[in-house]
């Protein structure tokens, strides 16, 4: 990864700490960007999920369908981990 560009702080999660979101670009015009949460397993987290998930597409340039799609696919895995794991 390239040297950080940009930093934005994201809000706490539902475990009480925070995070910082490192976004940087490569000469590809492609952005990375690097952030690990954990969350458990159950539903009330499903929301923080989400907005992880959201943050990070849009801190990557993605449009509003593409986010859109990611949020779903996110719901979509999330629930079936907490339904059957």
């Amino acid at each position: 990864m390239s040297d950080p560009v940009k930093t934005n702080p994201v809000p706490e999660g539902s475990s009480g700490d925070s995070s910082e979101w490192i976004v940087s670009s490569s000469t590809d015009s492609l952005t990375e960007v690097e952030q690990t949460h954990r969350y458990s397993a159950q539903f009330e987290n499903l929301a923080d999920v989400r907005e992880f998930v959201s943050n990070a597409a849009q801190l990557c340039g993605l449009n509003d369908a593409a986010i859109y799609a990611a949020e779903l696919a996110v719901d979509e895995a999330f629930s079936n981990i907490v339904e059957h794991a």
